[in-house]
C-alpha cells in the first residue's frame, strides 16, 4: 500500500520507520530530527517551510489552589528535567522540552493567531449548504 501524504506525530510512525515498512522523504520541521538525521525538512526538499509540532501540557481547573498547582509543577519539571526522562521520551522520538503554564497559554495563542491568519488568507470555499 502506498500513501500519498500524511502528517502524524513522529513517535506514531516510528516503529514503521524501523521495520522499513514507511519511508519520509520529509519532516514538517524547522530542524532534522535526532532520530533521523538523513531525512530532511521540507524546506530543505524545497517544499516549503511547513511545520507542524505539537506540545503536551497539563490542565488543571481554575480552582486549583495556587499552592498545590505550585507543587505540581515543581514535582513535574523536576520528573522531566531527569536524564531517565529525556532518554525514555528521546527512545520514542520526542525532543523534550519544559515550560511552565506561562509558555504553554503563550504557544497556544500563537497558535490560535497563526491558524486564523491562514484561514483568512484562504480562497472563499462553498460550504456546500452547511453553515457554521
Amino acid at each position: 500500500m502506498q500513501v500519498g501524504a500524511v502528517v502524524v506525530p513522529l513517535p506514531a510512525v516510528l516503529p514503521y520507520v524501523a521495520g522499513q515498512r514507511l519511508h519520509i522523504p520529509a519532516l514538517a520541521s524547522a530542524s532534522r530530527h535526532p532520530l533521523l538525521p538523513g531525512v530532511p525538512t521540507f524546506a530543505e526538499s524545497g517544499l516549503g517551510a511547513a511545520q507542524a509540532e505539537g506540545w503536551h501540557g497539563l490542565f488543571a481547573v481554575p480552582e486549583l489552589e495556587q499552592a498545590a498547582a505550585s507543587r505540581l509543577q515543581h514535582a513535574l519539571k523536576h520528573a522531566l528535567q531527569s536524564a531517565d526522562a529525556h532518554s525514555a521520551l528521546a527512545g520514542l522520538g520526542y525532543v523534550a522540552a519544559w515550560g511552565d503554564g506561562a509558555a504553554l497559554r503563550h504557544e497556544l495563542r500563537e497558535e490560535a493567531r497563526r491558524i486564523a491568519q491562514a484561514v483568512a488568507a484562504q480562497p472563499s470555499v462553498s460550504s456546500g449548504g452547511l453553515t457554521e
